[in-house]
């Protein structure tokens, strides 16, 4: 381990007093990143479309479940129902932020929508629908969030990837493709933001890691997966709680394992 590597494994994941805008938490690694920030002391805006009046007809879980499980921690959750897809449902994320915190310090762009099938299975619909989803809700929470952050002269963004923006050999293009473009994001805006006091990095997910979906839709994967759902998010916060130069990676799992983010 280099000695800047040894210095970052020193610093705590200490998110106390923080405020943090987690995309997708309603299940899967969303959820588990909220309830993580909770624990470390952070106050958490719990942004997706599955609520107690509106739930997921295939997938378990909704926001207001992860805002109990907060509670029950001692954390505290606001639940913002939003479609970040749209512009009006990340004003709704932006307005309510501000109004109940008067601050965002930490930004998870966790979620994301997958289209399986070959090239010309997969309409053009769906494409639209991935790079809404994947790519144009970053960038426009980003565009709704960040002037806040540049004003008190910190904060985070991190960009949960996939492995998926590498491997040819996934029936999964419209992920993969916006998977790789908000790699780029991440890099090219990270390079912009040096000096600013606001950090940018992704996480490639690459490799398994059983959540609900995952486990339901390939329990076979599920059960050689090295990380849990848990581990992944300690190592999130680990990422989120790194000081200011620590920005414009894209951290795949074996570097987080080097870092010492993850157990090996």
């Amino acid at each position: 381990m280099s000695s800047r590597a040894r210095e970052l494994a020193g610093v705590s994941a200490d998110l106390a007093g923080q405020v943090a805008v987690v995309t997708g938490a309603a299940r899967g690694l969303g959820r588990e990143m909220a309830l993580a920030l909770g624990r470390s002391g952070a106050q958490v805006v719990l942004v997706g479309r599955s609520t107690a009046a509106a739930p997921n007809r295939v997938l378990p879980g909704t926001l207001d479940e992860v805002e109990h499980e907060l509670e029950a921690i001692g954390g505290h959750g606001l639940v913002v129902p939003a479609d970040v897809s749209t512009p009006e449902g990340v004003e709704r994320v932006a307005t309510a932020t501000q109004e109940h915190f008067g601050r965002c310090d930490l930004l998870v762009n966790n979620a994301a929508v997958s289209f399986i099938g070959p090239f010309l299975d997969v309409p053009v619909s769906k494409w639209r629908a991935a790079i809404g989803v994947n790519l144009l809700a970053p960038v426009m929470l980003a565009h709704a969030l960040l002037p806040a952050m540049l004003d008190q002269g910190s904060g985070r963004i991190l960009n949960i990837g996939s492995g998926a923006a590498t491997s040819d050999g996934v029936l999964q293009l419209p992920y993969g493709v916006t998977k790789l473009a908000l790699e780029r994001l991440t890099t090219g805006l990270a390079h912009q933001l040096t000096g600013t006091g606001v950090g940018v990095n992704c996480i490639r997910v690459d490799e398994v890691v059983p959540t609900e979906a995952v486990s339901r839709a390939a329990p076979e994967l599920a059960g050689g997966a090295r990380s849990t759902p848990q581990d992944f998010a300690q190592a999130a916060l680990w990422v989120l709680a790194r000081p200011g130069w620590f920005t414009g990676l894209v951290l795949t799992m074996e570097q987080l394992r080097d870092l010492g983010a993850l157990p090996r």
